[in-house]
């Protein structure tokens, strides 16, 4: 599988600069994919781009880019334009600062994932890139950064990955777009039995997991379901498993650490 990349420039800390590139982390090109289609013949529905004024159907170079500033006005904006950007972190991630590996631990902030290495064609980059990934390393440190690409800029994390010989960069979500669970919150309370018997249950549940090991099955259940019904068969449905409320719990923890607790 090749990497392609999806941003260039430089990574900075201090006054030292490292040309790098970003490449995209994960792959979706295996999975399965469903189109929608008119009911009256099968036809492929098509998504055509066309102009809200005269409804014209558009064609690639007929289409630009640009920043609304009013009702039915406009300021076009280039290439061209979005080059000279007065924004440092478009064509540049400077590290802001270093911070222990674990204060960026909330998952809630993360975004996207990018592997980040040299470019290669800038000659001797190589010693200054594994230093900061040797570094980092040993320190248990993160880097804490902005990058602009997308039309946006990210908040972004710097890890080390010096096994890989890579760096990884995780764009975050800003703060004001992480919505807070207040209205979701959950009260209850359990017995110091029930506690007991769940962290039981919890300890004889660990053990090692390889996560290259899981496998995506949705793909292969949807690939069944379009055999079976091209061929008029019928797959029966999985049954629910049913939900444990307050009065079943007991019951349901018991069940689960088998009969040696009944």
């Amino acid at each position: 599988m090749s990497l392609r990349s999806s941003w260039s420039g430089t990574l900075g800390f201090g006054l030292v600069n490292i040309p790098v590139k970003l490449y995209t982390v994960i792959s979706t090109t295996d999975r399965s994919k469903m189109h929608q289609y008119h009911v009256a013949d099968n036809g492929r529905v098509k998504m055509p781009k066309t102009c809200s004024l005269c409804d014209k159907e558009l064609a690639g170079e007929e289409i630009i880019r640009g920043y609304e500033i009013g009702k039915d006005s406009m300021v076009p904006i280039t290439a061209e334009d979005m080059a000279t950007l007065p924004l440092p972190s478009s064509g540049a991630m400077s590290i802001l600062g270093f911070v222990e590996a674990a204060t960026t631990s909330d998952f809630r902030w993360y975004d996207e994932v990018y592997y980040c290495s040299i470019d290669d064609k800038m000659k001797g980059a190589a010693k200054a890139f594994t230093l900061l990934n040797s570094v980092m390393d040993k320190m248990k440190v993160v880097g804490i950064t902005k990058i602009a690409f997308r039309d946006k800029e990210h908040l972004a994390v710097v890890r080390p990955d010096p096994t890989n010989g890579v760096l990884i960069v995780q764009t975050f979500h800003w703060a004001e777009e992480i919505k807070p669970p207040t209205e979701l919150k959950v009260a209850g309370t359990v017995s110091e039995e029930e506690m007991k018997l769940g962290e039981m249950l919890v300890g004889n549940m660990r053990k090692p997991v390889d996560l290259a090991s899981f496998k995506d099955e949705y793909n292969e259940a949807l690939k069944k379901l379009v055999e079976a019904k091209a061929s008029g068969q019928v797959i029966a449905a999985p049954v629910a498993a049913k939900p444990t409320v307050d009065t079943s719990l007991m019951d349901s923890l018991l069940a689960s650490l088998g009969p040696a607790k009944q």
